[in-house]
């Protein structure tokens, strides 16, 4: 592994940490029985409570570490990025090309301010919903579903 892509990782995986960390402590009590109540096979979920209760910083460090981890795996797909059945980062990647962070932050808070009733909602499904989905072919949203409700069973 190269040297930028070893240091890369470090950086990816240490952002990821701090973002996970910041998101949730938005809500420290919360964030707590949420982290002790995690079984070893899930992992929690930042909502849009979390979001709505976090400050810009937090907000922009949270969305930071998203994007690099989907950069990330580009990178390690190549130049031939896996079909919507294998990965969704092609998606992904698409659905955010030419966005910022404050692009993708000003949704979130615009969707937040408009739609105080769903604040329960995932933070990066709502980011989905927002970018990625608008961009996908009627194929991938097809294979998407198919591919949800696999997992979902």
């Amino acid at each position: 592994m190269g040297m930028i892509l070893r240091n890369s990782l470090a950086l990816v995986l240490t952002v990821v940490v701090t973002a996970g960390a910041i998101a949730l402590a938005s809500s420290r009590v919360e964030a707590a029985e949420t982290l002790s109540s995690v079984q070893a096979v899930s992992c929690p979920s930042a909502k849009l409570t979390h979001w709505q209760a976090s400050t810009e910083h937090e907000k922009l460090t949270f969305l930071f570490g998203f994007v690099t981890m989907l950069e990330l795996e580009r990178e390690w797909q190549g130049k031939t990025p896996l079909p919507i059945k294998q990965s969704i980062n092609a998606s992904w990647v698409r659905g955010l090309a030419g966005k910022t962070l404050g692009d993708l932050s000003g949704a979130l808070d615009d969707y937040v301010a408009q739609n105080p009733d769903k604040l329960e909602e995932s933070v990066v499904g709502r980011l989905g919903r927002l970018f990625v989905v608008p961009e996908m072919t009627e194929k991938e949203k097809v294979d998407a579903r198919r591919r949800y409700q696999q997992i979902k069973k």
